[in-house]
């Protein structure tokens, strides 16, 4: 796990997703939980995935991660994901 200093949550989370990992969430702290154990092999490619995650790296979140983000924040009390994609909005615009 990485520090919360050094991961941009939402970025990483897709970036793992995108990968073919069965990430289920990314906290701010550094936590990764996964649908399942993974493989060895998983294992090797998500240290891959997180050894190359930039966290400045500045991208819009997709309408799906905003949803995502807003139900988890109003259904779920959980603004993590809601607070990384508000921060990543406001650096760009």
């Amino acid at each position: 796990c990485m520090p919360e200093t050094l991961i941009n949550p939402a970025k990483l989370h897709e970036e793992l997703a995108l990968a073919g990992l069965p990430i289920a969430s990314v906290s701010s702290d550094g936590r990764f939980d996964y649908t399942r154990p993974l493989s060895k092999a998983e294992q090797a490619k998500a240290q891959e995935v997180i050894d190359a995650h930039d966290p400045q790296q500045n991208t819009l979140p997709t309408t799906d991660q905003m949803i995502i983000a807003l139900w988890k924040k109003v259904m779920l009390g959980d603004s993590t994901e809601a607070d990384s994609i508000s921060t990543a909005v406001k650096s760009i615009l």
